[in-house]
């Protein structure tokens, strides 16, 4: 793969450097305008919000957290944190945004300190999320239970197996994954942010040219 000019990656780091990083306990107060753009430029755009409550469909029990907002989540955290985890993901929504916003994601303003408003809250985000897998999942399974060999081979033989269920619900997943990352690529692109950038770009192991 070509390399970056270094004027590039330069400005690309700086950039990265300049993101705001809590200097003190208080939690950081994520900007509208990054939510704005999280929401409009990625999710929107890309569809997959769409694409996976259709596939929830209308699965019985509650809800939780809706999907935008859990998928918001995973992303601030990415973006603020460099990693997803979903209990750094429940904190930035539950502590960084404002209440106004808050109540636009449908989540309910908590008092920060309070064990039972806190547990509850974290349980509302965490069933959201489970909602997502357990729709995606080809094969669903307890992730906090450690399975007998033979069991754990069937539920790893449904990702190659041929199973029309299986294959459908894998390319599904294959979907939103390509979604979620040619979109931003396609709209930086289309916006020249790229123009400086001789190299291209690679998804798992499909090189895309720019």
């Amino acid at each position: 793969m070509t390399k970056a000019r270094p004027a590039f990656r330069q400005r690309t780091t700086r950039a990265a450097a300049c993101r705001p990083r809590p200097l003190t306990d208080t939690p950081l107060q994520v900007p509208d305008a990054i939510i704005g753009q999280l929401t409009a430029h990625l999710l929107d755009r890309s569809g997959v919000v769409d694409l996976i409550e259709a596939e929830i469909g209308s699965r019985p029990g509650p809800h939780g957290v809706p999907v935008r907002t859990v998928l918001l989540a995973v992303l601030l955290d990415a973006y603020y944190n460099g990693k997803t985890v979903l209990a750094e993901a429940w904190r930035l929504v539950t502590f960084s945004l404002a209440p106004a916003l808050q109540e636009r994601l449908g989540l309910t303003p908590i008092t920060a300190g309070d064990p039972h408003q806190e547990l509850a809250s974290s349980r509302r985000f965490y069933r959201g999320f489970d909602r997502i897998t357990t729709a995606l999942d080809p094969d669903r399974t307890d992730r906090r239970a450690r399975l007998p060999q033979h069991r754990a081979d069937r539920h790893a033989a449904a990702w190659d197996d041929d199973d029309p269920e299986h294959q459908r619900k894998r390319e599904l997943l294959q979907t939103i994954v390509t979604r979620l990352v040619l979109t931003p690529v396609r709209h930086r692109k289309g916006r020249h942010a790229m123009k400086d950038y001789e190299g291209d770009v690679g998804i798992d192991a499909t090189v895309l040219p720019t």
